[in-house]
């Protein structure tokens, strides 16, 4: 029995494209699958809240210290001042995408 290389049975050679605009490009982009397409937009509307929710965590820290939060131990403060802003960054970022993107993206 011949090993065949190319498509599974039942499978289609369809190819999800979808062109995005950046700027003063245009990029065209292939995906496997439709589910693939949608990890992608996902991800690329994620990633544009990023930096203002990790601003934001680092404003948090600000908050903290101010009011008297500062740890002695080096140990906990690099924690704190590490985890603060990038727990703010992934919380928010999924919850503005499930509140506000993904609504949008069903309708």
């Amino acid at each position: 029995m011949a090993d065949k290389k190319g498509p599974k049975e039942g499978a289609t050679n369809s190819k999800v494209v979808i062109e995005v605009q950046q700027r003063d490009k245009v990029r065209k982009m292939e995906f496997e699958s439709e589910e693939e397409r949608l990890g992608w937009q996902k991800a690329y509307r994620k990633s544009k809240w990023y930096t203002p929710y990790f601003l934001l965590g680092v404003f948090f820290n600000y908050l903290l210290y101010r009011t008297g939060f500062n740890p002695a131990n080096i140990g906990w403060g690099m924690l704190i001042g590490v985890g603060v802003p990038m727990a703010t960054m992934f919380i928010f970022t999924e919850l503005h995408y499930r509140l506000f993107i993904m609504k949008s993206v069903e309708s």
